[in-house]
């Protein structure tokens, strides 16, 4: 015969994983991702499992979790407003690393 234990099951509690949280929207993730890979700096094949990579380990501005169908539909998904709000990001990222290049020559 068949005897069910009633004893509590015990659930190992699973930390919660911590992500990176950029200060870009998702739109512009996606869009610095598409540039990424047309420029060939990204060589995964499949952006599809890219992107569910990018939504599990990423938090955006305004997003605690990001879709990753969301993510891959700003791959390729473009508009005028997030190319602009991208250009000054990556300005100010080139800016900082002429910055740091400029710092590490004084410093030689």
């Amino acid at each position: 015969s068949l005897s069910l234990s009633t004893a509590p099951v015990k659930i190992p509690m699973v930390e919660e994983q911590e992500s990176i949280h950029l200060q870009m929207s998702v739109e512009e993730l996606g869009l610095l991702t598409n540039i990424q890979k047309q420029a060939g700096l990204l060589k995964n094949p499949n952006m599809r499992s890219l992107a569910k990579l990018l939504a599990a380990s990423h938090r955006s501005l305004r997003r605690d979790k990001i879709s990753w169908q969301n993510l891959y539909n700003c791959f390729s998904k473009v508009e005028m407003n997030t190319i602009n709000s991208l250009d000054d990001k990556l300005i100010t990222m080139v800016n900082t690393l002429r910055k740091i290049k400029s710092d590490l020559k004084k410093n030689n």
